[in-house]
C-alpha cells in the first residue's frame, strides 16, 4: 500500500482527517507515528515505525486500534517509545501483552494481545530456545499484525484470516501455511480464554473451512521444491585455495564449515565454550541442534589452526566468529565469500554438505552410519535407533581427516 505523505514536521494529522474516508495506506503524523488504514478503511491502526538499535533495521510497533486510542493518546505513546529508543532500547523486544482486567469485555483483547499472550504463556515454554520464539513473533509482526493485529480477537472471522493469507499464499506458500497454523492456534487459545464465543468455529482451520477458500498448498510446494545447488567435489580444493587467499574472517568461516561439514547456523553461532582444543572436538549443545541431543564434531588440524588464529582475539570466550559489532555474521556474508572463492554464482553454503556427503559415498570413506553421524542426521530406522547407540567418533575422525587431505590436496 502506498504511503501518504503530507507536510513535514510533527502533529500533521487532525481529528477530522483521521475520521474521514481514507484510502488504504500509511498516514504520517510525524516522528515515526502513523495511522495505518487497511481493508478500504475498515481497519485503522496506530503504528510507530522506527529503526531498531538492536538489529539495525526498520521495525513497526502496533500501538493499537484508533477506536481505543485517540490521536493525542497515540502521540503520547509514540513519545514514550521515542524515549526508549534514545536509551538504546528496542520497544518491540520488550513488548508484553497487556490484557484488560475486565474479562467480561473480551472485545478489548486484540488479536495481537491474544497472540503475544499465547506465545508467552503456552508456546515459549514448549520451544527449546529463544530463537523459536523470535521466529513466531517476527512472522506475525511481518505478515499478520499489520493487517489484523488491532482487530478484537472476538471479531476475527474468515475474511480477516484471508486478508492475511491470500496475498502470500502463492508466493511464499510454505511460510503462509505455517502462519495459518499459528493463527489457528492463537484463535483456539483465545476461545479457551473466553475472548471468543465458546461455540465459535475457528476461521483459520483448514479442514472444512479454508480448504474451500484457498488452493491446496501441497501441489504448489511440490512444484516449487528445489534442492540446494552443490559444487562438484573436484572444485573444492580450488575453492579452498581461493578462500585461503582472502584475509577476511568470513572466508575463514567458510573454510571451517567445509572442514567440519557443519551447518551455517552452527558455525555462525559457535562459541568458545563448545570447543575443546586439547581433545580436538567441538560439542554443539542440543539446544542448537535440529536433533534433540548434543553433537560431537571431531576437528582436523586445519580446522584447529583456524580456531587458534581466532583464540587470542576473544581470550577464548563468547562467539568465535563475530563481526565488528560483536554479533554473528549472516548466512548471506558466507554465501558471498563462497561464490567469489569458487567462481560460481550458483554456489550455496548448504550445498557444501551435499558435496561432502557425495564424496564420502563415492570414495567409500566411512560407513553409512558414520556419514549419518558426521552430518548429525537422524534419518535411521526405529530398529536401528534402538540398538545403535555409538557415536562412531573414531571412525568419524578418520573420515574428517581423509576429507581434509582431499580438500587441501595433501599427499
Amino acid at each position: 500500500m502506498a504511503r501518504k505523505r503530507g507536510i513535514k514536521g510533527s502533529h500533521r494529522l487532525t481529528e477530522e482527517q483521521i475520521n474521514e474516508p481514507l484510502e488504504n495506506g500509511y498516514y504520517g503524523d510525524g516522528d515515526g507515528l502513523y495511522l495505518r488504514v487497511a481493508r478500504s478503511g475498515k481497519y485503522r491502526t496506530w503504528s510507530f515505525r522506527f529503526k531498531s538499535p538492536k538489529v539495525d533495521r526498520l521495525r513497526e510497533y502496533n500501538i493499537g486500534n484508533f477506536q481505543y486510542f485517540s490521536l493525542n493518546e497515540a502521540r503520547k505513546k509514540a513519545e514514550k517509545l521515542r524515549k526508549m529508543l534514545e536509551r538504546g532500547i528496542d520497544p518491540a523486544e520488550l513488548r508484553t501483552p497487556t490484557l484488560p482486567e475486565n474479562r467480561s469485555a473480551p472485545y478489548l483483547v486484540t488479536f495481537e494481545d491474544a497472540a503475544r499472550s499465547y506465545i508467552q504463556n503456552v508456546k515459549a515454554p514448549e520451544l527449546k530456545d529463544r530463537k523459536g520464539v523470535k521466529t513466531w513473533i517476527s512472522s506475525l509482526e511481518m505478515h499478520v499484525f499489520p493487517y489484523i493485529g488491532s482487530v478484537p480477537v472476538s471479531l476475527v472471522e474468515e475474511e480477516e484470516v484471508l486478508s492475511v493469507l491470500k496475498p502470500i499464499w502463492s508466493d511464499i506458500t510454505e511460510t503462509a501455511t505455517r502462519i495459518r497454523m499459528r493463527i489457528e492456534k492463537i484463535l483456539d487459545y483465545a476461545r479457551a480464554e473466553k475472548w471468543r464465543k465458546e461455540k465459535s468455529e475457528n476461521p483459520a482451520r483448514w479442514v472444512g473451512i479454508l480448504q474451500y477458500r484457498l488452493p491446496n498448498p501441497a501441489p504448489i510446494l511440490r512444484r516449487k521444491k528445489t534442492h540446494f545447488y552443490a559444487l562438484k567435489a573436484k572444485t573444492i580444493p580450488g575453492t579452498m585455495v581461493g578462500l585461503e587467499s582472502s584475509s577476511g574472517k568470513v572466508a575463514k568461516m567458510v573454510r571451517f564449515l567445509i572442514l567440519t561439514g557443519g551447518r551455517s547456523i552452527e558455525i555462525r553461532e559457535a562459541v568458545w565454550e563448545e570447543i575443546d582444543l586439547e581433545e580436538k572436538i567441538w560439542t554443539i549443545p542440543k539446544e542448537r541442534m535440529k536433533a534433540t541431543k548434543d553433537h560431537i564434531v571431531p576437528l582436523c588440524e586445519a580446522a584447529l589452526n583456524i580456531l587458534k588464529e581466532f583464540y587470542p582475539l576473544d581470550n577464548g570466550r563468547g562467539l568465535i566468529f563475530r563481526n565488528q559489532r560483536g554479533n554473528a555474521y549472516t548466512d548471506k556474508a558466507m554465501s558471498k565469500a563462497l561464490k567469489i572463492a569458487s567462481n560460481d554464482k550458483k554456489a550455496t553454503i548448504h550445498g557444501l554438505r551435499s558435496t561432502m556427503w557425495d564424496w564420502c559415498a563415492e570414495n567409500k570413506v566411512g560407513s553409512y552410519h558414520a556419514i549419518q553421524q558426521t552430518f548429525a542426521h537422524t534419518a535411521i530406522s526405529a530398529s536401528d535407533a534402538a540398538y545403535f547407540r555409538s557415536d562412531l567418533l573414531n571412525e568419524r575422525k578418520a573420515l574428517i581427516n581423509a576429507w581434509e587431505n582431499f580438500v587441501l590436496e595433501k599427499s
